[in-house]
């Protein structure tokens, strides 16, 4: 008794015989398709036993038709499996897409966060932003402000300087008139002691010395406050022109009055 487990295989070409693809003649002999229908094409007898495998015309159409039947359903159990393949992979495809869906909505939840936090960052930027250009503004207008005060002291300076030069070459001409004054004073004093002195003096001589002295302090005067009144810094150069003409006025009063007392 042969063994059921053993696979059944071609007679040709012993390959293993399928559903798919296992041609059985009328003498139980099996054969897969491919060699069965090369032989036949050749030979109308059964490659093992020589027995007549199709005896008509009729019969061969049959066999005919039966072969494309099956080439038929083993075609169509082809695509059947290739469909089954083809849905394997689509699911495959599918579990894959559905992965990548739900990694692209963690995604998206991550970048809409990241969105939130960069606009929340944003708005502060802006608004720092907006300070800083406040600052900036005061600070130009500090800058501004420096810049005019810095401008306003060096005119000053400039203007203070120019001043003290000019009282400095004031005082100098105004000491060296003094001087010259004081001098020209001493001397018409020392003359007119040596006139009272010798006595040789008569009251009109001396009236009209002792007036002449006094146009000259008078002229004095004037010249000193024409030159001198406008600039209120110059008073201290006044007072003293005028200390030194109220003492030569009043060294001539008491000349005068001891050449009256003598005359008399």
């Amino acid at each position: 008794m042969a063994d059921t487990n053993e696979p059944v295989t071609c007679c040709i070409c012993s390959d293993e015989l399928t559903l798919k693809n296992l041609v059985t003649t009328e003498c139980n002999h099996q054969f897969c398709s491919d060699c069965f229908w090369k032989w036949i094409k050749t030979k109308n007898s059964c490659p093992c036993c020589r027995k007549s495998l199709l005896k008509t015309d009729e019969e061969q159409k049959e066999q005919e038709e039966m072969r494309k039947i099956l080439d038929m359903r083993a075609q169509i159990i082809r695509d059947v499996e290739a469909a089954f393949e083809e849905e394997e992979r689509l699911k495959y495809i599918c579990s894959g897409l559905l992965r990548e869906e739900k990694n692209l909505g963690q995604i998206i939840h991550s970048l809409r966060k990241e969105s939130l936090r960069l606009s929340k960052n944003l708005v502060k930027l802006e608004l720092q932003n907006e300070k800083n250009k406040q600052i900036k503004e005061k600070l130009e207008k500090y800058k501004t402000e420096l810049l005019k005060k810095e401008v306003m002291r060096e005119l000053l300076s400039k203007k203070i300087c120019s001043k003290k030069e000019k009282q400095t070459h004031i005082d100098s001409l105004a000491s060296k008139k003094i001087q010259k004054i004081t001098e020209d004073l001493e001397l018409r004093s020392r003359q007119l002691r040596r006139v009272i002195s010798s006595g040789q003096i008569t009251e009109e001589q001396h009236e009209n010395y002792v007036n002449a002295i006094y146009d000259y302090i008078n002229q004095f005067r004037n010249d000193v406050h024409i030159e001198y009144d406008d600039n209120p810094s110059n008073q201290e150069l006044i007072n003293q022109y005028w200390n030194i003409t109220m003492n030569v006025e009043n060294m001539v009063n008491v000349a005068r009055r001891r050449i009256t007392s003598n005359l008399r």
